[in-house]
């Protein structure tokens, strides 16, 4: 089993990469046999990438559509898993201060991860970092901002992917 994990910031125009963001989630599934998605759900770009994969499922129904939980709910929490998720999973296999445990949960999925894809344009905290440690784990990055500004966000742009394999889009991204 395969797996990618998302990271983005919350700042930026993440809607302009949706039909892209596809492409590339039908494409791991396809060419990779990516059958398991993260995301922390905590920001847009998380929000944007699971309801993508949600997407993807109705094509895929296997693929898995997993909340990294960062904190484990509490009664009063009154958690409901959102629709769009198959599951939630609390990756912390330790303690830690609650002002690391984004850190630490980030780490983890990218230890679980054989694809990563980011946008972090507009980052400076947790999902740069993710970025950076990801590629420190020599981790296949792919940055949905920069294959975008190289394919153009027309509708061309998405056909040139349609041709891409994965492999190419993991050279243009580094």
């Amino acid at each position: 089993m395969k797996t990618c994990a998302f990271f983005g910031s919350k700042i930026g125009e993440h809607e302009r990469y949706k039909k892209l963001l596809f492409h590339l989630v039908v494409k791991l599934i396809e060419e990779k046999k990516v059958t398991r998605f993260y995301s922390g759900g905590r920001g847009k770009f998380d929000v944007l990438s699971s309801e993508i994969v949600d997407e993807a499922r109705r094509l895929y129904p296997y693929v898995e559509n997993i909340l990294a939980l960062s904190y484990l709910p509490t009664k009063a929490d009154n958690f409901i898993l959102p629709n769009r998720y198959t599951a939630s999973e609390y990756l912390l296999e330790r303690r830690v201060p609650s002002r690391y445990a984004i850190i630490e949960t980030n780490k983890l999925m990218i230890n679980r991860a054989d694809f990563v894809i980011v946008a972090t344009q507009y980052s400076f905290h947790g999902a740069k970092m993710a970025r950076e440690y990801a590629e420190q784990q020599k981790k296949a990055v792919i940055d949905i901002e920069k294959i975008a500004k190289e394919l153009g966000d027309t509708e061309e742009g998405h056909c040139v992917l349609d041709a891409k394999s994965i492999e190419e889009l993991l050279k243009s991204a580094h």
